[in-house]
């Protein structure tokens, strides 16, 4: 062991002993030496489970231990999801164990009377949800500074999923709220972990808030070796249906289920889907193959519409020595302790190369052991009647630029998508003056700006459009001003703050429940009358019918069946960087056919690269064919959606303008590549806002932003559309190559 272990608390350094530890990795001792040395905070970065949140608490709980006296929570722990807050329970209650601190966790299936102690005697260590941390400042109020009067750390795991999402501007505030009770006492050092990270500079910024000093940044150096094969699926056969609830047979899904059972059956593995639907029907695949070749079906489902029950059985098989793989979303990305994983396969490329490094992390965790990873590409087979941009494969071609930016390799540097900072995010800024007025029982306008005036995450709101705010929730009767100044809340303020899922500050679309007579199963989207009797529904993997449906409760009786029908799931695909399309382009234009490809991939890929330069793509952004024309953006999505815009603001209807992803495609009787370039050249020209550019397609009817964005005036919800959706200085950058042409 290092002189880094001989500044731990003699406790510490017994329960090192006691758990065999033979050394402590260099970030470690680099993280336990900053923890001491100096008083910044902290972001450490390493790969799933390579010791980060040891490198974190050791020194914390050495410093807790030379007096771990009540009185006030010393450290707060957040976590993205409960499930990871119960494994850091034990993890922190083993470091602890010897140290006398008492380990905490707040969370909805906490019981009340232990939260009821908390507050009464807060000590220790607190393991929370940024939505229980909402619940927990709103129900002690002002008593959040006895509360937190000793207030050491705030440990942040999982940083990358908050920098740029609801969720991350939720927790920012709220960790200013907690600061602001303390401003006459010692800051509480924040300490960020992360294995992906790609901006680190909008990284520190986030977590250091209103701070002026620069976290400091521990980097662990530690690698695993990578195997991985992209294997491509090519279906050429018409659509037909399999006579069974008349779902249209998906003959990729068959033959990637086929794969996936005779690769990666008997050991223990992850298969990650980009949507629910897709998870269930995959692994309806596998167990009916399994099913067929009478074969045990090791093949389990997890994902954010099953029940807790269901996910905590899935995670304990995991665990289990038995050999399993788990079919699943975003759910099992983060760092769930699910034990040691062979391999992560990924059905079609995700939407980023965040995504795909953190999934594929998830393999090979033992020393010595290399990550796996399987990337299965499904494509159809293209023909004469088939649009150019299809005849480019681009899903092929997307999860080859996700690996080759990730890895390095073909004269492409190793890259990571940077946060995207959503700084008109008025939703979930009104969730906080709806909370912060709960916890201060009425506040004056300008101290309730001061508090919520955060760098990074609501700084960009200016003082006209934070009264402008005001003055729209005042109209819809969420907040009023009494006599004295103070604003409170408003009849329907009362009624939102009430409701249980005011603490989360994204959408939760309603769900019916469904369940067997075993218990629950999940959740399903649906309106009213969506779900019939004797009807089918494919959830859990499993096959089942309906018995009946309870409208008033939301709740769908099921019985196992035969039959089947897949469950639609709203929500996209994420945002696509434009760096990834430019590879894209990039890999066409240079012939990139890298030699480690498998051979229907090295055969998918060689027809696309036929195919862009037949068209002459290296030099034409603007293609006409037949009675289309083709604008190739090899743009990011919000680009491309700002170029869509600008087709329908010069009054092309929503059906005539399409987004292909690397292409605009127009489809409108006489419509030629010189007024595709004449209302470009428009647009330039004008120096159009995005505020007025969304006006200008929507009118008065702009989609709201966000689960609260209905509160807002059109010119905010403007504001707020363009902020999310719009990429001007990208859209224009495209547009002037297109026009050199």
């Amino acid at each position: 062991m290092t002189s880094a272990f001989n500044r731990l608390h003699r406790s510490v350094q017994n329960v090192l002993w006691d758990m065999k530890w033979t050394q402590l990795y260099q970030f470690q001792v680099d993280s336990i030496n900053a923890w001491f040395d100096t008083e910044s905070d902290i972001i450490l970065m390493a790969n799933t489970a390579a010791g980060k949140t040891e490198a974190a608490f050791l020194p914390i709980i050495s410093s807790l231990a030379e007096n771990n006296g009540f009185g006030s929570i010393r450290v707060i722990y957040v976590g993205p999801l409960k499930a990871l807050i119960n494994d850091q329970f034990q993890r922190l209650e083993e470091l602890c164990n010897r140290t006398e601190i008492p380990v905490h966790r707040w969370h909805g299936d906490v019981d009340s009377s232990k939260k009821a102690k908390i507050i009464k005697y807060p000590s220790g260590i607190l393991l929370i949800t940024p939505e229980s941390l909402e619940s927990l400042l709103m129900k002690v109020g002002q008593d959040s500074r006895r509360i937190f009067s000793n207030l050491q750390a705030i440990v942040i795991d999982e940083l990358h999923v908050f920098l740029d999402s609801e969720r991350g501007r939720q927790l920012a505030s709220l960790i200013n709220r907690i600061d602001a009770y303390r401003q006459d006492l010692i800051r509480a050092r924040k300490i960020g972990l992360s294995a992906t990270i790609g901006d680190v500079d909008i990284a520190q910024k986030w977590l250091a808030g209103n701070h002026e000093n620069t976290p400091s940044l521990i980097k662990s150096s530690q690698s695993n070796d990578v195997e991985l094969l992209i294997k491509t699926f090519i279906d050429d056969s018409p659509a037909s249906s399999d006579g069974d609830g008349d779902e249209i047979i998906n003959n990729n899904l068959i033959s990637i289920a086929n794969h996936v059972l005779t690769h990666l059956n008997g050991k223990t593995n992850l298969v990650f889907c980009n949507s629910k639907t897709q998870i269930e029907e995959l692994a309806d695949n596998l167990a009916q193959i399994s099913k067929q070749k009478k074969l045990p079906n090791q093949f389990l489902v997890h994902h954010g519409s099953l029940s807790k029950a269901f996910r905590e059985s899935v995670e304990y098989e995991l665990k289990s020595d038995r050999p399993c793989t788990a079919i699943c979303s975003s759910t099992l990305e983060l760092g769930i302790d699910i034990g040691e994983v062979d391999a992560v396969g990924q059905i079609a490329p995700p939407h980023s190369v965040s995504a795909l490094k953190q999934r594929m992390g998830r393999s090979g965790r033992r020393e010595g052991k290399p990550s796996k990873l399987y990337l299965y590409v499904p494509v159809k087979k293209c023909n004469e009647k088939t649009i150019l941009p299809e005849r480019l494969y681009p899903n092929l071609v997307q999860g080859l630029s996700l690996i080759l930016l990730m890895l390095g390799q073909e004269g492409i540097g190793k890259w990571i998508e940077p946060p995207l900072l959503f700084e008109k995010d008025y939703s979930t800024l009104i969730q906080q003056i709806l909370s912060i007025i709960v916890e201060k029982g009425g506040i004056q306008a300008s101290n309730l700006y001061k508090l919520v005036s955060l760098k990074h995450v609501f700084g960009n709101i200016l003082p006209d459009e934070f009264s402008t705010i005001l003055k729209s929730l005042g109209e819809y009767e969420l907040i009023e001003q009494v006599e004295d100044g103070d604003l409170i809340l408003g009849l329907e303020g009362e009624r939102i703050v009430s409701h249980y899922d005011f603490f989360a500050a994204f959408e939760t679309p309603k769900n019916y429940e469904v369940v067997s007579s075993s218990g629950a199963i999940g959740q399903v989207e649906g309106r009213e009358g969506f779900y019939q009797p004797d009807s089918y529904i494919l959830l859990g993997g499993k096959r089942w019918k309906i018995v009946d449906v309870d409208e008033r409760q939301m709740k769908i009786l099921v019985e196992k069946a035969k039959g089947k029908k897949l469950v639609q799931w709203h929500g996209g695909g994420g945002n696509i960087h434009e760096n990834i399309r430019r590879t894209m382009y990039y890999i066409l234009q240079k012939k990139i056919i890298p030699p480690w490809l498998e051979a229907n991939s090295k055969i998918v890929l060689d027809w696309a690269i036929q195919e862009f330069h037949r068209n002459n793509l290296a030099n034409n952004y603007i293609v006409n064919e037949g009675n289309l024309l083709h604008l190739f953006t090899w743009t990011s999505t919000r680009a491309n959606h700002t170029l869509y815009l600008v087709f329908r603001s010069a009054g092309l209807a929503a059906s005539e303008v399409t987004d292909q992803g690397i292409a605009i495609t127009i489809q409108k009787s006489n419509f030629s590549a010189i007024d595709a370039k004449l209302i470009l050249k428009d647009f330039m020209n004008r120096h159009m806002n995005p505020e007025d550019l969304c006006s200008s397609v929507f009118s008065e009817d702009i989609p709201a932003v966000g689960k609260h964005g209905s509160y807002l005036s059109s010119g905010l919800k403007a504001k707020a559309y363009a902020a999310k959706y719009i990429d001007m200085d990208e859209a224009l950058k495209i547009v002037k190559l297109i026009l050199k042409k």
